[in-house]
């Protein structure tokens, strides 16, 4: 089975599979400085998420791996409900702990000024962590920048005289729509 994506399965660790709550980034000194920066933790959300929503609990992929290992060595016994039941754990902490509830339950939404004299806009949104990028349809000149785990904001979106209606996608990390919202503002 091979869809292009990777697996990473801890190869050689005892203690792996015994905390279903233990955090996913350890203590070590500069290392959750660097996971909490609120640009990178926004990407660590995505993933997390991804890995958690598609590919551990009652993943067709990592029941296919596990098929495809238990044929693949006879004389090592490989015991995947274990697993099963740890990734099944595992999953509540790993949304309501490492990118929280209410990160998992911030809406998809556009904000700011419905009318400027201004020739361009900048506007502000929410999002939760199923959103990669965000784009603005029929916009190529926008650039949106997440500015913490839930909230991004989007510079210098070009406006035409009179109403403008603003169409904005969440998109995940394979350009798929995951979300949309409007928003006008007059000029």
């Amino acid at each position: 089975y091979s869809d292009g994506k990777w697996m990473l399965l801890q190869w050689d660790s005892d203690l792996t599979f015994r905390n279903t709550s233990a955090p996913f980034f350890g203590s070590l000194a500069g290392v959750p400085n660097y996971f909490r920066k609120p640009y990178v933790e926004q990407r660590v959300n995505y993933y997390i998420g991804e890995m958690v929503e598609k590919y551990t609990k009652d993943s067709v992929r990592l029941k296919t791996w596990f098929d495809l290992e238990v044929r693949s060595n006879r004389r090592v016994s490989i015991n995947p409900s274990m697993y099963y039941n740890f990734l099944n754990a595992r999953v509540g902490y790993a949304m309501n702990n490492e990118i929280g509830s209410a990160v998992v339950n911030t809406p998809f939404r556009v904000s700011g000024p419905s009318s400027t004299s201004g020739n361009t806009v900048d506007l502000t949104g929410t999002s939760n962590h199923r959103a990669f990028d965000i784009r603005v349809v029929g916009h190529p000149e926008a650039k949106v920048i997440f500015t913490t785990q839930t909230e991004w904001e989007v510079t210098g979106l070009y406006l035409r005289e009179g109403r403008n209606d603003l169409e904005f996608e969440a998109l995940d990390s394979e350009g798929l729509v995951v979300a949309t919202d409007s928003f006008s503002v007059t000029k």
